[in-house]
């Protein structure tokens, strides 16, 4: 048996019988009085954004209300700063970003100042900030802002982007009404578009987490999982309706989900 030989006969020993991963619907829980738009799961809790009562809501990972805290006007897709445990909200109607940490608010400084943000990513220095009506996102370090896309409908145009993600030094944008997600350097450089022969309907919130791209299709009641790649891996309908927003724990292989047309989270749980 020849080295080619070997390698193909180990290959084949491992995954034979192997399972391709699976997502399936675990529980829901119900929101009383909350409209869920951005979830993040933290450690031992969730942090919602509720856009009927302007404020975020902190639960815990059973949905009882562990805080909640006014002083937003609708807070759009948050982002948590795990290295220092800020919440990263951005204000539709107020153009602004604001920091929630230790129960203060406060705002970021910008140059570039976004029109309606609709969702914010926190990576290493780096700021992204996806501006709804600007077509575009606002990419923030330490020294400077770079403005990344334009509005249009070709390779690497935004039309109203809604959320961002960082992962491996790249940046996805779900890019809304282009029915995609476009992917870019932290130069800006255009990479690669995801999704664009899917069907997404209203492509608003995306998460970026273990070699997979998790995206919530509004209108078409579904979230889609990729790989890095681009290749579609997986569709989730069951109990979805109306999806913004989503946040992946690899610490117990569950999947949050925020249902905006029936104001509930759902959770689902990789097998």
């Amino acid at each position: 048996m020849n080295k080619i030989q070997i390698l193909f006969f180990t290959i084949l020993t491992i995954c034979t019988g192997c399972k391709p991963e699976s997502w399936q619907y675990s529980r829901v829980i119900p929101l009383e009085n909350i409209t869920p738009i951005g979830i993040i799961r933290d450690t031992d809790n969730l942090w919602v954004s509720d856009v009927s009562n302007n404020r975020l809501v902190e639960l815990s990972l059973t949905g009882e209300i562990i805080g909640l805290y006014d002083g937003f006007r609708r807070p759009m897709n948050i982002a948590l700063s795990r290295s220092d445990n800020a919440l990263y909200v951005p204000e539709y109607f107020a153009d602004t970003v604001r920091i929630f940490k230790n129960g203060k608010i406060s705002t970021l400084q910008l140059v570039n100042l976004p029109d309606s943000p609709a969702g914010v990513a926190v990576y290493k220095d780096y700021i992204a900030i996806a501006d709804f009506f600007g077509h575009r996102i606002i990419l923030k370090n330490n020294k400077d802002e770079i403005i990344i896309g334009q509005e249009g409908h070709e390779f690497g145009d935004l039309y109203y982007p809604t959320d961002v993600a960082f992962y491996n030094d790249e940046l996805f944008v779900a890019d809304a009404y282009n029915n995609r997600v476009m992917v870019y350097d932290l130069k800006g450089n255009k990479l690669k578009a995801i999704g664009y022969e899917d069907g997404i309907n209203v492509a608003t919130g995306i998460e970026v987490a273990d070699d997979r791209v998790f995206v919530t299709d509004f209108h078409g009641n579904r979230v889609l999982i990729y790989d890095l790649l681009g290749n579609l891996q997986q569709i989730l309908t069951e109990s979805i309706n109306e999806p913004t927003d989503l946040s992946y724990s690899k610490k117990d292989n569950l999947l949050y989900i925020a249902n905006y047309g029936d104001s509930s989270i759902l959770v689902y749980e990789k097998k």
